[in-house]
């Protein structure tokens, strides 16, 4: 048995891979980091809500009458939210491209990525909580986010996803010898 079949099976061959031949695992964790992606851009109102919860509470309800250095501190922080979010929102596209082509590093990446947005969500909540500006979307939100990409890991890592993954590894290698077996 071949380094290439490995998983497969013994005696298994591999087709090429199709639309048809992509697991439903694969297909709904790609769905997911599409939702993640949109997710992302409500995030930015979200983080304007708290940022909004903490200025209330740190200079009262009417904190838009002070000083333009809390205004200008209010922009830079929302800019650099918005930053971020193009950012995160690439990562969420790229990820969902490179899982769908089958590349095997992108399951790592994307697994590491929902890692630290796990530790990143449990850090604001905690903070938040800490300032006493805890607030209702914050916390709805970062749940929601984090069950998506928890549940989007689980169907990367699922065995049929492994299974695809291989067969996509095969694949290339395949595309990579056969030009090569032509001129012998």
């Amino acid at each position: 048995m071949s380094d290439l079949q490995g998983n497969a099976g013994l005696g298994a061959t591999v087709r090429p891979s199709t639309e048809h031949s992509r697991p439903w695992t694969i297909k709904w964790a790609v769905i997911g980091m599409w939702v993640g992606a949109a997710m992302t851009v409500l995030g930015v109102y979200v983080f304007y809500l708290e940022v909004d919860a903490t200025n209330r509470k740190t200079f009262g309800a009417d904190y838009a009458t002070t000083d333009g250095l809390v205004q200008t501190g209010l922009m830079i922080s929302m800019g650099v939210a918005i930053g971020f979010a193009v950012l995160e929102v690439g990562l969420w596209v790229t990820m969902a491209l490179t899982n769908r082509q089958g590349f095997r590093w992108a399951r790592i990446v994307a697994t590491v990525l929902a890692s630290i947005g796990l530790l990143y969500a449990i850090f604001v909540i905690v903070t938040s909580a800490l300032s006493d500006t805890l607030i209702f979307p914050s916390i709805a939100y970062n749940i929601v986010n984090e069950a998506l990409a928890i549940a989007i890991v689980v169907m990367l890592w699922h065995p049929r996803s492994s299974t695809y993954y291989h067969a996509q590894l095969v694949e290339r290698a395949m595309r990579v010898v056969r030009p090569n077996a032509d001129t012998n």
